[in-house]
């Protein structure tokens, strides 16, 4: 986990990005920490064990389905 100054989702701060290497990036928005860590936590395990990071749409949890920001493909940058 590494904390970040923004992530330009004021309208439904707190937001937190999951990503990996290869995989799939989720913007996860709206959420308040003292309910919704459980919630993060259970998606990022999801997206940890899916080769792509694409857990299936009915896994991840509710509040999760409801809050996601964006969904950014693995990009492979030029060297």
């Amino acid at each position: 986990m590494v904390g970040v100054e923004c992530l330009s989702n004021c309208n439904r701060a707190c937001t937190v990005a999951v990503t990996a290497p290869g995989k799939w990036t989720y913007v996860l928005g709206a959420l308040d920490p003292d309910i919704h860590a459980q919630d993060v936590l259970t998606f990022a395990q999801l997206h940890q064990r899916h080769e792509a990071g694409l857990p299936a749409w009915r896994e991840r949890p509710e509040y999760i389905r409801k809050n996601t920001v964006a969904r950014v493909p693995a990009l492979s940058l030029p060297r």
